[in-house]
């Protein structure tokens, strides 16, 4: 069964309703990765980065490089399955929520410009966007950014060789789908489209580089007399920014993930979604959800679907009539 991310939370409502409230997510080698609880309040208990780092180490020392390859590594790309979700928060979150709040509090009758704000290549691939703040504003996009995107994950690609070798460990088929560290910046080029498909959404035509980029900004906000607000998780940019009379918002990372969380259900929604993404494929009670499979289009990539196969017959039979449920709503 394929569905969207956002569809992911009609398979949490089927594990509620069928008293199924306590589950744990696994990953093929890895194991457990966290467990959450659902309730009207759900509790999701996850590995620290060094708890984390401790079973990767064990891993690293019996695999094959090829497959650890394949894991996210402690730090980052452990971090980001948490925080790309919005289930941890960047560490300086409530400033920067501040922030944009402030910027965006306009007052055209009394002559305040329009706002936009714009994104460099980091915050898209750790999809800022999704979980940032619902603000009054507009969206600038710089297509050198997407360049900077399109670098990391076009025409990268498992090969058939290393595909066999993944499968021998659980992964099933990835051929030719891209890898761990291509697929976070394939996911940065989703958020860049959903942007660019917003109705108050300006795309500016210029070259990757910082500076190309910063100065293309500062010529959009002149010409259209609006303020630009650029959000970057690197110091260079926004120092960049601010020598060119652009303010800009340091997202600054997550240092380290709690053991116990409280996410919303929409949150724990995206969390399933990104770690998919992340491991490859996961399981979930008795549902292995696959982030990616062989034969996964740009189609499924730019509509955020993920790949369900069920273990169980009875849950797969509810979730389908549930789907037909929410096509005949119209959801």
């Amino acid at each position: 069964m394929i569905i969207a991310r956002d569809e992911v939370i009609a398979l949490l409502n089927e594990f509620y309703l069928n008293g199924i409230y306590s589950l744990k997510v696994s990953s093929p080698l890895l194991k457990e990765i966290y467990r959450f609880e659902l309730g009207n309040e759900p509790r999701l208990n996850a590995m620290t980065t060094d708890e984390y780092s401790e079973k990767y180490d064990s891993l690293r020392l019996r695999c094959e490089p090829e497959v650890v390859e394949e894991i996210p590594r402690p730090g980052e790309e452990y971090r980001w399955i948490f925080q790309s979700s919005g289930v941890v928060k960047p560490e300086n979150y409530s400033g920067i929520v501040r922030e944009l709040e402030n910027e965006a509090d306009r007052d055209f009758m009394r002559g305040d410009k329009p706002l936009y704000i714009g994104f460099d290549t980091n915050v898209l691939a750790n999809r800022f966007p999704a979980i940032m703040p619902k603000v009054k504003c507009g969206f600038c996009l710089h297509t050198g950014v997407l360049d900077e995107l399109h670098s990391k994950f076009i025409e990268k690609k498992i090969r058939r060789t290393k595909a066999q070798v993944l499968k021998r460990h659980g992964f099933k088929e990835v051929f030719n789908q891209p890898p761990l560290k291509a697929r976070k910046f394939r996911v940065g080029a989703v958020e860049y489209r959903k942007l660019m498909r917003r109705e108050y959404t300006d795309e500016i035509q210029g070259n990757p580089g910082d500076l190309n980029i910063v100065k293309d900004y500062q010529s959009y906000q002149k010409s259209r007399n609006v303020d630009v607000l650029l959000v970057s998780e690197d110091n260079i940019f926004v120092e960049i920014a601010n020598d060119h009379r652009i303010k800009a918002v340091h997202v600054k990372q997550a240092k380290d993930i709690p053991k116990r969380l409280n996410p919303t259900w929409q949150e724990l929604t995206e969390l399933l979604y990104t770690t998919a993404i992340a491991y490859g494929v996961i399981k979930i009670g008795s549902v292995l959800m696959f982030g990616v499979w062989r034969g996964k289009t740009k189609e499924d990539w730019n509509s955020e679907r993920l790949k369900l196969e069920f273990m169980n017959g009875k849950l797969a039979a509810e979730m389908k009539r549930s789907f037909r449920i929410l096509k005949a709503c119209g959801s």
